[in-house]
């Protein structure tokens, strides 16, 4: 369920690398080229942004690492598929998947490694990765004010002094 809807982590998904998820064979099966998981979300609602009944969310790994995502069969940026997974999650009233072997760590955790778990369970986290990255994007637009504000003042400076060539030769 995770790696459809857009884990990027190989190793939150007990693997080395995405490949892994690719079924390697059998002494009686071939192995394969590619893994493929669909997940069906019903949009009665129209809960996510799609004009259909059903949606389907698909993920596909390929052996030389290309992946791709698909809605309704139709290719699409990771992003999309996250953004309607996540529509899906806050409509439902955001479910929260833990994995085998972190129940224990959640429940030695830190009170601080603990408030992260919940915020990101709860979704907090990316509203706290985008202030972090406005509040970067602040600075950098105030430092580009302050360059502007003493460029203002050193034409301003410019423009006096060409007044006063200009107002002398005039007389």
């Amino acid at each position: 369920m995770k790696w459809v809807l857009g884990e990027q982590s190989a190793k939150s998904l007990r693997g080395g690398e995405m490949t892994d998820v690719i079924f390697n064979g059998s002494s009686t099966r071939k192995s394969l080229g590619l893994a493929e998981v669909t997940m069906t979300f019903a949009n009665g609602k129209r809960i996510l942004n799609c004009d259909a009944d059903e949606v389907q969310i698909s993920r596909r790994v390929y052996r030389d690492g290309v992946g791709e995502y698909l809605i309704n069969g139709q290719i699409a940026r990771s992003k999309t598929s996250k953004n309607s997974s996540s529509a899906r999650a806050r409509a439902t009233g955001r479910t929260s998947v833990i994995e085998q072997g972190r129940v224990r760590a959640l429940l030695t955790a830190s009170t601080k490694d603990r408030r992260i778990i919940f915020e990101e369970a709860a979704g907090i986290s990316r509203f706290k990765a985008k202030k972090i990255e406005t509040l970067a994007k602040l600075e950098r637009v105030d430092a580009d004010l302050t360059r502007v504000r003493d460029i203002l003042s050193e034409l301003d400076k410019q423009l006096r002094t060409l007044r006063l060539q200009a107002s002398k030769a005039q007389r």
